[in-house]
């Protein structure tokens, strides 16, 4: 309503104050003087306002007739008003209240007991609301954790409604609220409550309050301590400590130099006090620190609120203990000295072994004095092969650590004599299992034999997977015959040598070569006629895991499904193999099966079966295309003829272990194509099977195989991890493998996503089509998506086409804003602010006002400055751009508030006049209503609730009374 309205309604109000009583009706009925809609008590303040020749009232609970007693009310001047307490437990009517709506009657009546009726409900309510708080036990490193407390009122249409939720931190000052943050370290106690709206007759907010609850919420910025005790052992020292949360005692780590040590056992080396998690002492011995030097030793680890603790701490080591004397040591002899002692078990610092030779022409071992230095070794045993036979020698050896400190000389050895070479040559080997070095063989029993060796007494031989293995100088026997049985597939060398008692003479190998196990089952088999009356089969390679490798594969036919395979009809080495058209009749359906072959000679089990009818020559070729791999649903079957159209074409399709059932018939024509439901569980090979006719009367019988897969792969999203902060190029890494029953198909991809937090629709990142080890990544350039929180996931697919999501990972992008994007963010601001001034120039224009010079030209400034600015961007000269729009951003401003004000001036002065006129109206009516409160002080009564305003005199009367003097009044 305007100003000039309410004013003429003031003025109507001002007549109608004393007009004519009507008969009783209710103008206003409310509980709580409608206030309120909720209770938790029952009584209920009940206010009814009335007019007309009213002496009486009643209340009572529903919305039928009240049947209880009426109070009597004196005869009041209108409006009457009527304020009582109801008691709407007990009260006319009532019943025992439960918790729900309350419909309250109100009854004014006359003296002859006619009245006017009316209701109003409220809702009573004494159950208290629950609140839930979204992080419990929350631990974090975060600079700041929101909380959110979530208040929810019951019982369902019978709730009043939360009125209040209150928390207080660490048991500070309640605050009311449902949000709030933790920005200090601590483990902080939140206490919460929140009260619903049923307490409606007092303004104590003393509502259905629920019982106080707690939880705690650790914030935790400040990373572990550690403490290294250095030393010049081999021993590392040192003491974690964390002030707050505790530790994760997985996360230390210990790194020596730059890599990580292979020593440190966290589970063997640190331990901590019972209960005490914050606190662990660790000691250990590194090996790494075996030899004088400097070592650079860094411990890490985090705590569970992922904080890292670092310390780095020079090892300054000096070692000046010498190794132990070497001992044990003996000398093989032959025609060199083969030297062998033992490793002192107790040392990891020995870094090797000085070898010290004594002797030659000489009959008694000469003083240690004479020795000589021949060479030195890292293993416990040398070979000198410098020696002359029948010359006599004597050995020594000194062990040195990595730090060069030398032991005393080894006790020296016996005399060695080599003996003279030559005289034994090798044996001739020969097998007549595997008489074939070369070739392969599926006899798993070995016979050799070797010619005598002229001087030979006896020979020593072994066999092993070793192709230069020298037999130990334990003589075997003299024969010229070896057996052995149950070899595994695999490359063996039998090795031998003879002796005559004193020498040993050259080594002879002979290789066998053994693969016992069949091939892999070929896969894939089809067969297609040809129009030239040949068919052609094909399939896929077969395996062979015996060692040999696949040598080719043996081809059977038949003419009947099922057909027992005799002799091979032929040959192939390759996947392919075509059976000609001499060897066929036009219009026979003919089977075929295959068998893989390999080296040795091992053939597979047979394939499944496929089958084609020869055409006559010149016949049609029908072709069944169908994908290599289907998971369960549809899968699409196309069926093509060239060479001349199909007629009557029936396409069935029979699943593992089930019959065919038929997919189509009666098709005619070049090609058609149909569709196949795969159930979930039918994994195995399936086959598509198509008979037609030509027009010639040719009839063909064509199958295809294919491979079902229906079950899921696995995939496990690595990177990356929970709550992680990104920025830049975010790593991205999954796991995934396949799995099924009789068939798995392969992971064909993992593909990575992306989305907001709280959006549905997920954006695709990249895809990785090949992983090592099962491992796929890929990189997220997070500078693409503004900053704010994200979920990722990976999708795994395999070749049959199931696929199946990860886990989600919800992380941080936390990139610096670039110069562009700051840039963009201000020219934004400016178009809101242009957008806001047109708005209120286009409001001027409507109430036919001119925009002001000073203002049009300042807005000429503001629109010229941001056309530059976005043509200074466009150019990326941002710092430019960003200058000129924070300009026009600020002329918008005062435009804004310029035209504002020259709006609200122009409503005043239209409307003044009629403003003046309400002021005055409103003063006349507060006089007279304080002039007659004067005159009839005491003349108002109030009994049982009851309010009433009696008229005494006329209304001239009161409005000329207002102007007469004070001592007139009195008189």
């Amino acid at each position: 309503m305007g100003v000039k309205g309410l004013g003429i309604v003031l003025l109507i109000l001002l007549a109608l104050a004393y007009a004519g009583a009507a008969a009783p009706t209710i103008s206003d009925f409310n509980a709580f003087d409608g206030i309120y809609t909720y209770t938790g008590d029952f009584n209920v303040g009940v206010k009814l306002s009335g007019s007309g020749d009213a002496n009486k009232v009643r209340f009572c609970c529903g919305s039928g007739a009240c049947s209880g007693s009426w109070t009597g009310i004196p005869i009041a001047v209108p409006p009457i008003t009527f304020v009582q307490n109801f008691d709407i437990n007990s009260g006319s009517n009532c019943s025992s209240t439960t918790e729900g709506t309350v419909t309250i009657r109100a009854e004014l009546a006359d003296t002859s007991e006619n009245f006017t009726s009316t209701t109003d409900t409220i809702i009573y309510d004494k159950t208290a609301p629950t609140t839930t708080i979204d992080k419990n036990g929350y631990v974090s490193n975060e600079a700041t954790i929101t909380i959110t407390l979530t208040c929810t009122d019951a019982p369902a249409g019978a709730n009043s409604g939360c009125a209040a939720t209150v928390y207080r931190i660490d048991l500070g000052a309640w605050v009311f609220g449902t949000s709030f943050n933790i920005t200090t370290d601590g483990n902080h106690r939140i206490d919460f409550n929140s009260s619903d709206n049923n307490d409606n007759n007092s303004l104590d907010n003393n509502g259905n309050t629920e019982t106080t609850k707690t939880v705690y919420v650790a914030r935790d910025v400040a990373a572990p301590t550690i403490t290294i005790t250095t030393g010049t052992t081999q021993t590392v020292k040192f003491d974690i400590n964390n002030s707050l949360t505790d530790i994760n005692k997985d996360s230390v780590e210990v790194d020596v130099n730059g890599v990580k040590s292979l020593d440190f056992n966290v589970l063997a080396h640190c331990a901590n006090a019972a209960g005490d998690k914050n606190s662990y002492t660790c000691s250990y011995d590194e090996n790494k620190l075996n030899k004088t030097g400097d070592f650079n030793v860094a411990v890490f680890a985090k705590d569970i609120a992922t904080n890292l603790g670092q310390k780095n701490s020079i090892f300054s080591r000096v070692d000046n203990t010498a190794p132990a004397k070497p001992s044990g040591l003996i000398p093989t002899v032959a025609s060199a000295i083969t030297l062998s002692w033992d490793r002192n078990t107790l040392e990891n610092d020995i870094n090797g072994y000085r070898i010290y030779r004594l002797g030659g022409a000489v009959a008694t071992q000469p003083a240690f004095d004479t020795n000589i230095y021949i060479g030195r070794t890292g293993s416990t045993s040398y070979a000198d092969t410098n020696v002359i036979a029948d010359y006599n020698y004597w050995y020594r050896i000194i062990a040195f650590d990595y730090s060069d400190n030398n032991s005393v000389a080894s006790d020296s050895t016996s005399r060695a004599t080599p003996t003279s070479t030559g005289a034994l040559s090798a044996p001739s080997v020969s097998s007549s299992t595997h008489p074939s070095t070369s070739a392969w063989y599926s006899a798993d029993d070995i016979t050799v034999s070797w010619s005598a060796v002229s001087g030979a007494t006896n020979y020593s031989w072994s066999i092993d997977t070793n192709s230069g293995t020298d037999p130990d100088n334990s003589a075997d026997g003299n024969v010229l015959t070896a057996s052995y049985t149950d070899k595994a597939d695999g490359t063996w060398y039998f090795h031998i040598k003879a002796t005559n008692g004193s020498t040993w003479g050259t080594l002879a190998h002979f290789t066998i070569n053994i693969d016992k196990t069949a091939p892999a089952i070929p896969a894939d088999l089809s067969a297609s006629a040809n129009a030239d009356g040949s068919i052609a089969l094909s399939w896929s390679a077969a395996s062979d895991t015996g060692g040999s490798g696949i040598y080719g594969y043996e081809i059977y036919r038949g003419t009947s499904a099922g057909f027992s395979i005799g002799t091979a009809i032929g040959t192939a080495t390759s996947t392919s193999y075509t059976d000609a058209a001499s060897n066929l009749s036009a219009g026979t359906v003919y089977y075929y099966k295959i068998k893989a072959k390999d080296n040795a000679s091992n053939l597979s089990s047979l394939s499944s079966e496929a089958s084609a009818t020869a055409k006559t020559p010149g016949g049609i070729a029908i072709t069944i295309t169908v994908p290599k791999y289907t998971k369960a649903g549809a899968v699409a079957i196309t069926v093509s003829a060239s060479g001349g159209n199909m007629q009557n074409a029936t396409l069935q399709v029979k699943t593992y272990n089930k019959d065919y059932e038929t997919v189509a018939s009666g098709k005619s024509g070049a090609s058609f194509s149909a569709s196949y439901t795969i159930d979930d569980g039918e994994d195995g090979i399936a086959t598509a099977r198509v008979t037609a006719t030509d027009a010639s009367g040719g009839t063909y019988d064509v199958t295809q195989n294919f491979e079902v897969d229906t079950a899921k792969p696995d995939v496990n999203l690595l990177a990356p991890l929970n709550n992680a902060e990104l920025e830049g190029d975010a790593n991205l890494l999954a796991t995934a493998g396949d799995k099924g029953t009789l068939i798995v198909s392969g992971i064909k991809q993992v593909t990575f996503y992306y989305r907001a937090s709280g959006a549905t629709t997920w954006s695709n990142i990249a895809i990785a089509s090949s992983g090592a080890d099962s491992k796929y990544s890929a990189a997220w350039d997070t500078t693409d998506v503004n900053n704010g929180a994200y979920e990722v996931k990976a999708i795994a697919s395999d070749n049959a086409g199931n696929a199946t999501d990860s886990q989600i990972a919800k992380v941080n992008v936390k990139n610096a804003l670039s110069e562009k994007s700051l840039t963009e963010d201000e020219i934004s601001s400016a178009d809101s602010g242009k957008a806001a001034v047109e708005d209120l120039v286009d409001e001027l224009q409507a109430l036919e006002i001119d925009l002001p010079d000073e203002l049009a030209l300042k807005k000429q400034w503001a629109d010229a400055n941001l056309a530059k600015a976005k043509v200074l961007l466009a150019a990326n000269d941002y710092a430019a751009a960003k200058a000129l729009a924070e300009n026009a951003a600020t002329l918008y401003a005062d435009l804004s508030t310029g035209i504002s004000t020259i709006k609200f001036t122009n409503a005043i002065g239209k409307n003044a006049v009629w403003i003046v006129l309400g002021i005055v109206v409103v003063i006349v009516i507060a006089l007279l209503y304080l002039n007659y409160a004067r005159k009839n002080e005491g003349a108002l009564t109030s009994s049982e609730g009851l309010h009433r305003v009696r008229a005494e005199k006329p209304l001239g009367d009161r409005i000329s009374g207002i102007f007469k003097p004070k001592e007139q009044e009195k008189a």
